[in-house]
């Protein structure tokens, strides 16, 4: 599927700077599509107001002139609730403001490819699982490496606390993040997932990715056990089993 993006940014240079970024990116992904800059969070709003579900993802300069990019984000959102939004910024701290709009991913300038490589095949990831998400594509928010992105919760197998890191695993790969196994279990139980089930001190587990339940554990579908903690077993073996009648 081809990817549809735009750009809306009041430097002309850094458009022009995003846009060849952006495009290295796709050819190393090997993806088509088009790309669309705009210097004017009017003109960007009205591209979106005009084809309301042909663009995916929107890169969007948070600190501009007359309307900021967190406004501009809300009302793109207003429109089409399934575009991906990329805020991007000169600042290493992001106002607590801009989680309003449920953005996939914050990136620093400038963009490197790497950086935006990885955020496009997050995107792609996310997509492809959208409909298997346990939560209608509710999204664990996390910091990495002074990036804030986001995981669809429908992608995790498991999260371990592992000292003072959390080790999120998913289909695809693994994050590390210092955020608490208690503030990503806050997080989980703010969304109302309901899959995603703290079983041990050190563990969340993803009741739809356990293959079975035996002996103190949960094993998953790749053979990786879960502890469960002793006095959790009998509710975690019921909430397994319910998950398994649910179908």
């Amino acid at each position: 599927m081809d990817m549809h993006i735009l750009i809306c940014d009041d430097n002309s240079d850094a458009v022009v700077q995003e846009e060849f970024v952006i495009e290295e990116a796709m050819d190393a992904i090997k993806k088509h599509g088009n790309i669309k800059t705009f210097t004017s969070a009017k003109a960007c709003l009205a591209a979106v107001q005009e084809n309301k579900k042909h663009y995916g993802i929107v890169f969007l300069d948070i600190e501009m002139p007359y309307i900021s990019g967190i406004e501009l984000g809300k009302k793109i959102k207003e429109i089409n609730p399934m575009i991906q939004i990329i805020f991007v910024t000169s600042f290493e701290k992001y106002s607590l403001s801009a989680y309003d709009v449920h953005p996939f991913h914050y990136v620093v300038k400038p963009l490197k490819t790497e950086k935006v490589k990885e955020i496009l095949l997050s995107v792609m990831q996310y997509e492809k699982i959208g409909s298997l998400t346990i939560s209608n594509g509710s999204k664990l928010k996390v910091e990495i490496n002074r990036d804030i992105i986001s995981i669809p919760t429908g992608s995790i197998c498991y999260i371990e606390k592992e000292k003072n890191i959390c080790n999120i695993v998913t289909e695809s790969r693994e994050y590390q993040t210092y955020a608490s196994l208690k503030e990503l279990e806050e997080q989980i139980m703010n969304l109302k997932v309901e899959g995603l089930y703290r079983c041990h001190q050190s563990f969340i587990v993803n009741l739809r990715c356990v293959q079975r339940y035996e002996g103190s554990g949960f094993v998953l579908e790749n053979e990786i056990t879960v502890p469960v903690s002793r006095g959790k077993r009998t509710e975690a073996k019921k909430k397994f089993y319910d998950i398994l009648r649910e179908g």
